[in-house]
């Protein structure tokens, strides 16, 4: 396939860098490259033709995987996985099959708005298939359906094959100590735990499996607090591969901690302002 792929804005807003998002994960580029958009507008649309790949139960975000491999995550809100989806409508499921324009999501502005540190929404290729991007939305306002992004043809030779000594191979079981599973977070510290590491990698759940370098795919295994996964890896280094998934995941759960923390003060917060001008009324 050598021609470009246009990605669309699924909503109105005002685009901006992915770099400006307040979430680390994002800004700094861990679950791929993109842009994000700062909503008006509670309509979530596709931004291409596509399978979609994953919805959470708490319906958040939604992952779509075009006929070319290139997969596409659109996370509504930050920290909007707290919120176990209230406010939240969806009107697709995995395995459907839509076209660009076409509804994904819905939302209450207000509800998402109390309850999530921000409404910014990423729109991030998770997996660019080998294509590089060529243009980009410069920034400001911008429409739904307006171009966001253009992908270029596949490079040749592009994807490397993970490792070549598949004669090393390793497995472990872990525990996910993670409240809402794995999300988009946790998903991004795995798969970037794998950088530079030669080793072809696998998460089993149940019956279910996911490429472990794929964001998208191991959000779609729709893992949950408490279940266990099995890593097996091959490849040179299959021993720190999975070594590295099991640090992956802790450093997803301090991550949980501290955020659950974050929003803890900021209640605490709210209440004492709230308390204070309630006094101030009663005076």
């Amino acid at each position: 396939m050598t021609e470009q792929l246009v990605l669309t804005a699924p909503l109105d807003g005002w685009c901006e860098a992915l770099a400006a998002t307040p979430d680390p994960v994002f800004s700094a580029g861990m679950m791929g490259e993109g842009l994000a958009i700062d909503p008006v507008s509670s309509t979530v649309r596709a931004p291409c033709a596509g399978d979609v790949v994953a919805v959470p139960e708490s319906r958040h975000a939604v992952s779509l995987r075009t006929a070319c491999g290139v997969e596409i995550l659109i996370h509504v809100g930050i920290d909007t996985v707290r919120l176990g989806g209230a406010g939240f409508t969806a009107h697709v499921g995995a395995g459907s099959r839509v076209a660009q324009g076409d509804l994904l999501l819905s939302f209450d502005p207000d509800v998402v708005a109390r309850g999530a540190k921000s409404l910014v929404t990423p729109i991030v290729i998770t997996d660019p298939a080998g294509r590089p991007i060529v243009s980009r939305h410069r920034g400001g306002a911008i429409r739904a359906g307006e171009p966001l992004l253009t992908l270029g043809a596949a490079v040749v030779g592009e994807v490397a094959a993970a490792g070549a000594a598949a004669a090393h191979s390793a497995e472990e079981r872990l525990r996910v100590p993670l409240a809402h599973g794995l999300h988009a977070r946790p998903a991004a510290l795995l798969a970037q735990a794998l950088k530079g590491l030669s080793a072809e990698v696998e998460l089993h759940a149940g019956q279910r499996r996911a490429n472990a370098r794929s964001v998208v795919a191991i959000m779609a295994l729709g893992v949950r607090e408490g279940e266990e996964i099995l890593v097996r890896a091959t490849g040179r280094d299959a021993a720190q591969a999975t070594l590295a998934l099991r640090r992956g995941l802790e450093a997803a759960r301090l991550q949980e901690r501290e955020t659950a923390h974050a929003v803890g003060l900021r209640g605490i917060a709210h209440d004492i302002v709230l308390h204070t001008a309630i006094a101030v009324d009663d005076d």
